[in-house]
C-alpha cells in the first residue's frame, strides 16, 4: 500500500529505540544486573571506563537509528507543506477525472485557501462547493490513539462558513498515502476556531486498499475517503449532502408554539443529527431509550444557534429548530424509523 508501514509499527519502532537508548547508554557505566536487567557485552566488560571515542561512536549510532524512525502517535510530526497544496491537489485530480474547474475563488480578502468557492462541471452536472482543505496529521503529542486528525484552522473567526447554494465540505490530504478524507463541514461548523476532526487509522487503511470508502464512527458524522483516481466518488458524495433528509433526534427540550408548530432544541454532538440538520429537513423525535417521543413529523422551517454555559462554566452549542407539523410517524414504514438513530 504505497510503501506504508504496517499497522502499529510507529509505536513499536519508537519503543524499540527507547529501549535501545537505555541499553546503550546505561550498560557502559552500570554493573551487570542479575535480575534480567541490561548485561554488558564481553567487549564492554573488558573496559570498565569507556573512552570518549567509544561514547561518540555509540551516540552517533543511536542518533542515526533515531533519525530513521517514523513519527509515532505521541508525536505531532507528519508530512505537510504549503497551505494551498491540498486544495490544488484535489482540483488537479478533478481535472484529470474530466471535471472543469469553473470557479476557484478564495473567500478571504487575504487569499488564504480556507475556505474557497469551487465550481466543478462535467457535462450537465454542476457542483458548487465551499471547500476547506488541510493536511491530515497524526493525533498529536501526548495522545495515545494511533489515529489521525485534521486541524481546522481558518482565515476567519467563528464557525465554519456556509453559503446559500453551496455545499460546505472539509477535506484533509494525507501526503504519505496520497489520499483524502472529507467530512460535512456544515455538520462540524461549531467545533471552534482550531479544533480537530478525527479519523480512525483503520478507515485510512480501508481507503488506501480500496481507493475510496464512505464511513465514520457515527451515523451523523460521516467521512468520505478517496485517492486521486477516485475523486469522482468524493464529488458524488458531496453532491448527496444537499438534498433534504429525514432524521431522528433526541432533543434537549421541545417548546410548543401552537398545535402545528414547535421549537425543537438539539445539542451539537457527533452522536446526534443536530449539526447536520438544515432547513426543509424532517425530524422524528425519540427519547433517550430510542422510543418514539412524538407522533408527528416535524419539518425544519428555520434554525438558530444558541450558546449556553454548562454548570462548569464551559460553552456548549445548541440549535433551536423552528418546526412545522407535516405528517405522522405512523405514515412511515417501521424500517425507515429504525434506521434513523
Amino acid at each position: 500500500m504505497r510503501g506504508r508501514l504496517p499497522l502499529g509499527s510507529y509505536r513499536s519502532d519508537a519503543s524499540a529505540v527507547r529501549q535501545l537508548a537505555i541499553v546503550d547508554f546505561t550498560s557502559r557505566s552500570l554493573p551487570a544486573a542479575h535480575d534480567g536487567g541490561p548485561q554488558k557485552s564481553s567487549k564492554c566488560a573488558a573496559r570498565e571506563t569507556p573512552s570518549a571515542h567509544s561514547d561518540f561512536a555509540v551516540s552517533a549510532a543511536f542518533v542515526t537509528i533515531l533519525a530513521s524512525v517514523p513519527a509515532s502517535p505521541s508525536s505531532p510530526k507528519s508530512d505537510t507543506g504549503p497551505p494551498g497544496v491540498p486544495l490544488d491537489t484535489l482540483l488537479d485530480a478533478a481535472k484529470t477525472a474530466g471535471y472543469a474547474v469553473a470557479l476557484k475563488q478564495s473567500v478571504s480578502a487575504h487569499g488564504g485557501p480556507n475556505p474557497t468557492r469551487v465550481d466543478l462541471r462535467r457535462g450537465p452536472l454542476l457542483v458548487k462547493l465551499l471547500v476547506y482543505a488541510w493536511y491530515i496529521t497524526l493525533e498529536g503529542k501526548g495522545r495515545t490513539k494511533d489515529d489521525f486528525r485534521i486541524q481546522t484552522t481558518r482565515t476567519h473567526d467563528g464557525p465554519l462558513l456556509s453559503e446559500r447554494g453551496r455545499i460546505s465540505v472539509g477535506v484533509g490530504w494525507r501526503v504519505q498515502d496520497r489520499l483524502f478524507v472529507a467530512f460535512d463541514a456544515w455538520a462540524k461548523r461549531y467545533t471552534g476556531s482550531s479544533s480537530s476532526v478525527h479519523t480512525k487509522r483503520t478507515f485510512i487503511d480501508d481507503v488506501a486498499r480500496q481507493g475510496s470508502a464512505v464511513g465514520g464512527e457515527y451515523l451523523h458524522d460521516p467521512r468520505c475517503g478517496f485517492d486521486e483516481a477516485h475523486v469522482g466518488d468524493f464529488i458524488k458524495w458531496a453532491h448527496s449532502l444537499a438534498p433534504a433528509r429525514r432524521v431522528g433526534l433526541v432533543p434537549v427540550r421541545t417548546t410548543w408554539v401552537d398545535a402545528k408548530h414547535k421549537i425543537v432544541t438539539g445539542k451539537i454532538h457527533a452522536t446526534q443529527a443536530t449539526g447536520r440538520l438544515r432547513a426543509k429537513d424532517t425530524i422524528i423525535l425519540f427519547d433517550k431509550k430510542r422510543r418514539i417521543a412524538d407522533p408527528g413529523l416535524w419539518r425544519v422551517a428555520s434554525l438558530t444557534p444558541v450558546e449556553e454555559k454548562t454548570a462548569a462554566g464551559r460553552s456548549r452549542w445548541l440549535v433551536d429548530f423552528s418546526c412545522q407539523l407535516v405528517g405522522s410517524v405512523s405514515d412511515l414504514p417501521r424500517k425507515i424509523i429504525d434506521d434513523l438513530l
